[in-house]
């Protein structure tokens, strides 16, 4: 079935982006068990054979234990049953665990004695688990504006705009002082519920990456400027800690726009960096 907006969301009189929780638990669910009935979850949690009863998956016999040591919390097993009584965050991490519990069928055979339904055997966890984020992503988005990493983490959705920002890759070969720091700050700052002390941290390690890039681009016109970047970072209690610096303000609001800063001047100071070297 085609995606596309239907007559009431296209005149104004629904909203497509609202989904409080009931619906999004069910929407949820939903997912979930069509994944199920795909034999998705065959790998890791077993099924069920009218000839044969049930059998195990790699999570073994005991499926709420092997959750248990997993995730550290007990009674969210069987989903089917225990949906609608989660918290956000027993929703969030069932999701991240189910996500890399989700392995897509490549051999197969469907049992129609009885419609047994399908018994897998063998599955690949690379393409379940891309399956599920395409699945559940969009529902989380429009739930909490959070959404599944490649790496199966709940992070906060990006912000509007910045999409490409975030996405770009850095022109530069040095993994040690610019790539790895820059993709830490990144992680660290989309963590879904992070705190100001991890985002204080994420805006240090950005602020680090400038500072490194500064020698390097002390012959462009621009590289005054940077002296302002720096001045930000110790006033407002990023980098140093001392009794003069401003801390009664609203840091979610500052520091998300502190961030998209640090950030987008790496971005050009590597470029232009990169366009000395080709140009120089």
């Amino acid at each position: 079935m085609r995606e596309r907006d239907y007559y009431s969301i296209r005149k104004g009189f629904a909203n497509k982006e609202a989904l409080g929780e009931e619906m999004f638990k069910k929407a949820f669910l939903l997912k979930y068990n069509e994944l199920v009935n795909k034999g998705y979850f065959q790998k890791y949690f077993g099924g069920y054979c009218i000839d044969s009863g049930e059998y195990s998956g790699l999570l073994g016999e005991d499926i709420p234990t092997a959750i248990f040591l997993k995730i550290g919390k007990n009674g969210l097993w069987p989903v089917h049953e225990k949906y609608m009584s989660y918290s956000d965050v027993d929703l969030l991490t069932i999701i991240e665990f189910l996500h890399d519990c989700c392995s897509e069928p490549t051999e197969s055979h469907y049992h129609s004695y009885g419609d047994c339904g399908i018994h897998v055997h063998k599955a690949d966890d690379e393409l379940g688990h891309k399956m599920f984020r395409n699945e559940i992503n969009p529902l989380l988005k429009r739930y909490l504006k959070v959404e599944l990493s490649v790496d199966g983490e709940i992070l906060e959705d990006i912000e509007e705009g910045f999409d490409n920002l975030f996405k770009a890759d850095l022109p530069t070969t040095d993994e040690q002082n610019i790539k790895q720091r820059v993709q830490t700050a990144m992680l660290k700052f989309r963590r879904a519920k992070s705190g100001v002390d991890e985002r204080r941290d994420a805006l240090r390690d950005l602020a680090d990456v400038v500072e490194f890039l500064k020698p390097q681009i002390s012959s462009f016109p621009i590289s005054k400027d940077t002296n302002e970047l720096f001045q930000i970072a110790n006033t407002f209690g990023i980098r140093h800690h001392n009794p003069h610096q401003k801390t009664d303000y609203d840091k979610p609001i500052w520091h998300s726009w502190m961030f998209y800063c640090y950030l987008s001047t790496i971005h050009l100071f590597l470029r232009l960096i990169e366009d000395q070297k080709k140009n120089p």
